[in-house]
């Protein structure tokens, strides 16, 4: 359902990356984190918004923190499942939907200021009420089914739900990886391995990931970039993803699911152990 100046707002938004490995996602996170409540609130102001805020989520920041949490240095594909677990949950828990048992979710806040690459800023209407929250998850969300679990949560909350594509070459995401320091540094069988099966959104088969912007690849320098397209970004996060599930891909979508964190799960554990 689209929204408009007549229609109440949705609390608020995610935004999910997609791309390879140096494609710039974690750059761009930092880049939205900064300008994100500035650049949106004059835009989304017609839709109802009086505030906006945003939080920056690394799903790499989060298991590495975990890791060294229980001085676990090896790899551990509870650590990972757990990681990715406790991200979703915080972001269910932030926007009121339903979050299952267990001990309660770290706030958005609190989850997003323990790495490096993680943050939050905006802040509360100065009339009170509420703000618009927008979540960006930095992640590489190269399968879809990763990306269907954040769409089905923005459904469930009532919440916008966008996609950044950062598409990069496979040689160009070799030559940068290979510039990043060693402990950002991931291994070039995985890269490699991430451009075979990437599943990029594709509205024509999949209707849901209809709100896709791709953005084009800059110069590891930065020179050449364009300007962020806040302008197409704002509508697509104001319009709440209908509710209800599409009509017979619910139950293979959380079979691909299944499949695929496994799949990512086994290329982590490969990654991890080519740095070794």
């Amino acid at each position: 359902d689209s929204q408009g100046p007549d229609s109440p707002p949705p609390p608020g938004a995610l935004v999910l990356m997609c791309g390879l490995p140096a494609a710039g996602k974690s750059t761009l996170s930092a880049a939205l984190l900064r300008d994100g409540a500035k650049e949106l609130l004059p835009r989304l102001a017609p839709f109802g918004v009086s505030a906006v805020r945003v939080f920056w989520l690394s799903f790499d920041d989060v298991l590495g923190n975990l890791a060294a949490a229980c001085g676990h240095t090896g790899y551990s594909p509870e650590l990972w499942h757990q990681a990715r677990d406790s991200v979703l949950r915080s972001v269910r828990h932030h926007f009121g939907v339903a979050c299952g048992d267990g001990p309660p979710p770290a706030p958005l806040a609190q989850l997003g200021e323990s790495g490096g690459g993680s943050g939050s800023s905006g802040g509360a209407p100065a009339s009170g009420g509420d703000s618009f929250d927008v979540v960006l998850l930095d992640d590489n969300m190269h399968y879809r089914s990763m990306r269907r679990v954040y769409h089905r949560l923005a459904r469930d909350g009532r919440l916008g739900c966008c996609t950044l594509c950062l598409p990069l070459p496979l040689a160009e995401a070799l030559r940068r990886n290979a510039t990043r320091q060693e402990s950002a540094r991931v291994a070039d069988a995985t890269v490699s391995h991430m451009a075979e099966v990437l599943q990029w959104p594709d509205p024509a088969r999949h209707p849901w990931e209809c709100s896709t912007i791709s953005l084009p690849s800059a110069s590891s320098s930065g020179a050449g970039a364009e300007p962020f397209p806040w302008d197409r970004l704002a509508p697509l996060l104001a319009a709440a993803v209908p509710a209800g599930p599409p009509n017979g891909e619910e139950a293979e979508e959380a079979r691909a699911e299944a499949a695929a964190a496994t799949a990512a799960s086994a290329a982590h554990a490969l990654d991890l152990r080519l740095r070794a």
